[in-house]
C-alpha cells in the first residue's frame, strides 16, 4: 500500500502490500497478527475506528 506522506507527493511502500502481516502491540496489551490492509485500510469502517479515541469512523462528518 502506497501513501502521500505530508502532502509532499512522496510515495512511500508499507510493507510487502497486502499479504504482508506482522504482530500488533496495542496499548491495552494485546497482540494481533493483521496484514497490512487490515490495519491501514481506512475506507472500511471497522479499520478505521481503530485509530479514533472515540471508537468512531468519522469517514461521513
Amino acid at each position: 500500500m502506497s501513501k502521500s506522506v505530508a502532502g509532499f507527493g512522496k510515495r512511500v511502500h508499507a510493507g510487502g502490500g497486502t499479504k504482508a502481516a506482522g504482530g500488533v502491540v496495542f496499548c491495552d496489551g494485546h497482540i494481533e497478527g493483521l496484514k497490512t490492509r487490515q490495519l491501514f485500510d481506512l475506507r472500511q469502517d471497522a479499520i478505521a475506528m481503530r485509530w479514533n479515541t472515540d471508537h468512531r469512523s468519522h469517514r461521513n462528518e
